[in-house]
């Protein structure tokens, strides 16, 4: 069965890379680039992965998070926020909450292959 990853992205250039690089792998990868869209579609089918990219969905990252991490059907979703060093503050108090966090927290740039290997199976 295909894994499928929604990804939270509004650059399309990465997204693209991105969902060639899942490709390769047997993955595909469904591109969001509104948050409201992403959580409805992922409540309708879980998917088996989430990346979201905080460059492109700012702070409302994180209450997708929220959304993810606080819902029943959708907590055991590996959930994986990406962004720029920018962000590295952000991450490091994200991650001390004691519920609703993420899975991890990749700083980018990092490139495809690297992400999918540093995602495992």
């Amino acid at each position: 069965m295909t894994q499928r990853v929604l990804l939270f992205e509004t650059d399309e250039s990465l997204a693209n890379a991105i969902a060639e690089g899942f490709a390769k792998v047997g993955a595909s990868v469904e591109v969001v680039s509104d948050t409201e869209a992403g959580v409805n579609s992922a409540t309708g089918a879980a998917p088996d992965l989430v990346l979201l990219s905080l460059d492109a969905m700012s702070t409302e990252g994180f209450l997708v998070c929220k959304k993810f991490k606080s819902s029943a059907a959708l907590q055991q979703v590996p959930f994986v926020i990406m962004g720029g060093s920018e962000h590295r503050g952000s991450f490091e108090s994200h991650k001390k909450l004691k519920r609703r966090k993420a899975d991890d927290y990749i700083e980018l740039p990092l490139g495809v292959d690297a992400l999918i290997e540093r995602l495992g199976s």
